[in-house]
């Protein structure tokens, strides 16, 4: 029996357990803080960041609003490592999340699904929103 289950929010398909995390982080990270009705502090300040210059100051930003979101958002998920992958000058940037998966973590229990940390890739297309690739 799944941890976690839910709906594929782009076909409508079932979604259990890692799957359903990794579309959770998405999630999480494409949305903007203060903008879901009832639940005014969801999301992230990763969109916020979209148009900042690639320098140290808002690569430091963007990890620090990785972390504290994944952290406050999703108990399913303990962040190790993240990343920038690549950024291209049209504005497409990939970044890695490294961490635990902690299945029964929204529960409460906080015993890692394994030994060895996930890796998820997610590919943030300019004004599109994020995707994982896997």
């Amino acid at each position: 029996m799944p941890d976690s289950i839910g709906i594929n929010r782009r076909t409508g398909k079932v979604l259990v357990d890692w799957e359903h995390v990794k579309q959770s982080i998405e999630d999480i990270l494409e949305t903007r803080v203060l903008t879901r009705v009832m639940r005014r502090n969801y999301g992230s300040n990763v969109p916020k960041l979209i148009d900042a210059p690639m320098n140290d100051y808002s690569l430091l930003m963007f990890y620090v609003a990785t972390a504290e979101a994944l952290d406050l958002w999703e108990p399913r998920f303990k962040l190790l490592e993240v990343y920038f992958v690549d950024a291209s000058a049209a504005g497409n940037t990939s970044l890695r999340l490294i961490g635990d998966y902690l299945p029964r973590g929204h529960l409460g229990d906080p015993t890692p699904s394994n030994a060895e940390s996930l890796v998820i890739d997610i590919v943030q297309l300019a004004e599109r929103g994020f995707r994982s690739v896997m």
